[in-house]
């Protein structure tokens, strides 16, 4: 979309009458949502709304524009195989995801073929035909802005029902694994750590924050100090539980180290003691307890994100901003809080590691002593 112009105008003429008033318009998506971006001035916002809506209606498929996409497809893949961090991470999706992992669920290059240029302006008519949200950030009116919308742009009568964000559920595991790519050319090892937590309501999500600083975020955390500081075993390492979007699905607790191939073994059975024996350092509790507080009385959404963060917010179900509540549950929490997080969600819950490097120079022996092993090929996690 963002290289097509209308029957009327090529692409090149559609981007100069919208640079004529200093509009832009840019298409994106991801696994949420897809996205059309309108930027521009306040005065000439009825012609960019009416230059959108022609686009809309009029825009022109292009088979030379096909073969620019499959191009840059197969040499994102080349690219990809190449790279240490980008193959760590599409190795942790496989395991977190299988078969729906971005790495693997992603259009081919032959499928971008398949489709071809109709096929793809199709699906855009089709995203237009569910429901959304309309965010404006200006100085324009609400009344003003609603009234240019609905005169200038065409939008569907019967809007289909959405369910984005999406959430994507992690495979089930019921016992410690862990996923092995061999990549003989690693210096370094990508390892990455998932544990499946539990649903948390709304007073775990805050405790999450405490918890993650205490234990796996910036260098003041257990991690950090216990692995790259006092060890010297990576380069870059780090946990956080992420709690999902919505409050009836699971969390989970991912970690991370990037180190030595040879200090490997005992990075991850440092990273295995710290999760078996959690750490009780109780005199941190008031420096964690005074940054989380600070840090939603001092951090609030730029001013072109607030109708974003406001959307999220109503689609979550809270009527006004919830860090309001979470100021109040940190201020009353204990060390306690922060331990009962630990046992509710993490301890004694099974682990799935997966660990790109150089084998020869991994003691998988003892490496086996963690889970049970699973070794994977590159075309296990990349279509």
């Amino acid at each position: 979309l963002n290289m097509l112009g209308t029957y009327q105008l090529s692409h090149n003429a559609f981007k100069i009458k919208l640079q004529q008033i200093g509009t832009s318009l840019k298409f994106s998506s991801n696994i949420d949502y897809f996205t059309i971006e309108l930027k521009g001035f306040d005065e000439y916002l009825d012609e960019s709304i009416v230059l959108l809506n022609e686009f809309i209606n009029n825009v022109k498929p292009d088979k030379r524009k096909i073969k620019q996409l499959i191009l840059s497809a197969n040499s994102e893949r080349k690219m990809e195989k190449k790279d240490p961090s980008i193959k760590g991470k599409a190795l942790r999706d496989y395991a977190a995801y299988g078969e729906n992992s971005y790495y693997l669920s992603r259009l081919k290059p032959k499928q971008i073929k398949k489709i071809g240029v109709e096929g793809f302006i199709n699906e855009f008519k089709s995203a237009l035909n569910y429901e959304l949200d309309i965010m404006y950030i200006g100085n324009v009116g609400f009344s003003d802005v609603k009234y240019s919308i609905k005169n200038n742009l065409e939008l569907s009568k019967n809007f289909k029902k959405s369910n984005s964000p999406i959430y994507r559920e992690i495979q089930p595991f019921n016992h410690n694994t862990i996923y092995i790519l061999d990549d003989q050319k690693a210096v370094q090892s990508q390892v990455y750590f998932n544990i499946m937590g539990s649903i948390n309501n709304n007073k775990d999500r805050a405790i999450a924050n405490a918890f993650n600083k205490y234990f796996g975020t910036g260098m003041g955390s257990i991690v950090f100090q216990e692995i790259r500081e006092f060890r010297s075993l990576s380069y870059a390492c780090g946990a956080r539980y992420k709690v999902p979007f919505y409050s009836n699905k699971k969390g989970y607790l991912e970690g991370y180290i990037g180190c030595q191939a040879d200090k490997t073994t005992d990075a991850i059975s440092t990273f295995n003691d710290l999760i078996d024996n959690f750490p009780i350092k109780e005199n941190r509790f008031n420096r964690i307890q005074s940054q989380v507080i600070q840090s939603m009385n001092s951090t609030k959404p730029t001013f072109r994100k607030y109708p974003n963060q406001v959307s999220n917010w109503v689609k979550q179900g809270f009527k006004s901003d919830p860090r309001r509540d979470w100021v109040d549950i940190y201020e009353n929490m204990s060390f306690q809080d922060i331990i009962n997080f630990y046992s509710y969600n993490i301890k004694s819950k099974p682990m799935v590691t997966t660990i790109i490097s150089d084998i020869k120079r991994v003691d998988l022996d003892a490496i086996n002593k963690f889970g049970k092993i699973k070794k994977v090929s590159i075309k296990d996690i990349f279509n």
